[in-house]
C-alpha cells in the first residue's frame, strides 16, 4: 500500500514539473525578439545559397541562408540584420548591406 501511494506521489510530482516546464517555455518564447545587429560577411556562396556572417557585436559567426537576404552582398560587405536562435545555433534574419 505504501509503495503505492509514493510511486502515485512521483507520478504528480512529475506531472508538475512537466506543466512548469511547458509554462516557463511559452514565457520565455513570448519574450523572444530577433536583436538588430551589425557585421561583416565573411562568407557566402551563391551556388550552395548559404554563408556566414561576422556580428561585430559579439565576433561570433552567425548563419545566414539566401531567402533571409534583403540585398546582393558578398565577401567583406557590411550588413545589418537580426539574430534568431535556430535549431542549429544563431541565424541572420532580414540580411540588408549597409556599405560594400
Amino acid at each position: 500500500m505504501r509503495v503505492l501511494i509514493i510511486l502515485k506521489f512521483k507520478k504528480i510530482v512529475m506531472i508538475f514539473q512537466k506543466i512548469k516546464k511547458l509554462f516557463l517555455l511559452k514565457k520565455s518564447e513570448e519574450k523572444k525578439q530577433p536583436s538588430e545587429k551589425e557585421g561583416v560577411i565573411k562568407y557566402f556562396n551563391w551556388k550552395r545559397g548559404f554563408g556566414f556572417i561576422r556580428s561585430s557585436q559579439t565576433a561570433k559567426d552567425v548563419f545566414v541562408h539566401i531567402q533571409d537576404l534583403n540585398d546582393r552582398i558578398k565577401k567583406g560587405d557590411k550588413v545589418q540584420f537580426q539574430v534568431e536562435k535556430g535549431d542549429r545555433g544563431l541565424r541572420a534574419k532580414n540580411v540588408e548591406l549597409i556599405e560594400s
